[in-house]
């Protein structure tokens, strides 16, 4: 009965994200047309063809061409279908957020569910309706909570392919989304806190004093930051 109770639990929190998230964002996703940097982005691909966004961020940000070539061919020229990435990008990046804090702190659902809500609904640096300049911030949104989600899985691993399997994988993520969005470099201190809550919780029945918990938390936590230092 207690196994039904949490899978339904379970359920109806990723439903409450689903149709909080798609009131709040999809009411009036097909009356979204171009802004700002759209216009130049749709244009040159028009004349040039999608291959042409190598040269539009081969300066800054080369890795973006990586989103938006495929994108172009998927899309094209029409706004909505960027736009309904977008969301469904963010939609996922919550979700993911969701299952952390799960992970963290499993017998808070109601705080959990709250925070992945006020992550996923809260506006950021994120431009929402701009869904095709923007796209490579919600596709790098996901990938960093992926990325975390992997750390949190590669701490509970014990043989050692497999987490070298979860670095390499990390390590990847790390300089992918940090390519399309190098100012996402905050979300370090992220993965930094989740690791260090695993480690007071390991070190819970242990006396042990501040130094000797940081430094056992820097040397877990360095494996997973070699794609921040690559990138």
């Amino acid at each position: 009965m207690a196994q039904n109770i949490h899978r339904i639990s379970k359920k109806f929190d990723v439903w409450m994200l689903l149709i909080i998230s798609a009131l709040v964002y999809l009411p009036f996703v097909a009356k979204f047309g171009y802004l700002y940097d759209d216009w130049y982005l749709m244009y040159a691909a028009k004349v040039r063809g999608p291959l042409v966004f190598k040269d539009v961020y081969i300066i800054d940000r080369p890795i973006r061409a990586l989103v938006m070539i495929p994108a172009y061919a998927l899309f094209g020229e029409h706004p909505l279908y960027y736009n309904l990435s977008a969301y469904l990008f963010r939609l996922l990046g919550a979700l993911v957020f969701l299952w952390i804090l799960r992970k963290l702190w499993p017998a808070q659902r109601t705080a959990t569910t709250i925070m992945a809500l006020l992550f996923l609904i809260y506006p950021g640096f994120l431009s929402q309706p701009n869904g095709i300049d923007y796209q490579a911030q919600q596709v790098s949104l996901f990938l960093v909570m992926l990325s975390i989600a992997l750390t949190i899985k590669a701490l509970e691993v014990k043989k050692r392919k497999i987490k070298t399997l979860y670095l390499l994988g990390i390590a990847l993520l790390s300089f992918f989304y940090l390519g399309l969005v190098e100012y996402f470099l905050g979300m370090e201190m992220i993965r930094l806190s989740c690791i260090a809550l695993l480690e007071r919780r390991d070190y819970r029945q242990k006396a042990t004093g501040f130094w000797e918990k940081a430094k056992s938390v820097i040397q877990r936590a360095l494996p997973f930051f070699g794609g921040v230092a690559l990138f």
